[in-house]
């Protein structure tokens, strides 16, 4: 099981985000986290990937020690600019 690290920004974007859809995506991170299953790819050129939860993105980054470090939560829309 992986551990998460959220930076603020990560925080604030969830916080903004309606209940249940941040309860969805909190599900999706948990299930990538535990087994790998979900739509990851890695971003060109960056070492950051991103986790598809219907229309919305994470990009973490995988730490030495295998935690993720969630960078941003953002609207399919928004995350990619």
């Amino acid at each position: 099981m992986s551990r998460f690290i959220w930076t603020d920004r990560a925080k604030a974007d969830l916080r903004q985000i309606d209940r249940e859809q941040a309860l969805q995506i909190l599900q999706v991170l948990t299930r990538y986290g535990n087994n790998g299953e979900g739509d990851v790819k890695r971003l060109k050129g960056s070492s950051d990937f991103r986790l598809r939860t219907g229309d919305y993105r994470v990009r973490f980054e995988i730490q030495a020690d295998g935690s993720l470090r969630i960078l941003q939560v953002k609207h399919r829309r928004e995350a990619y600019r």
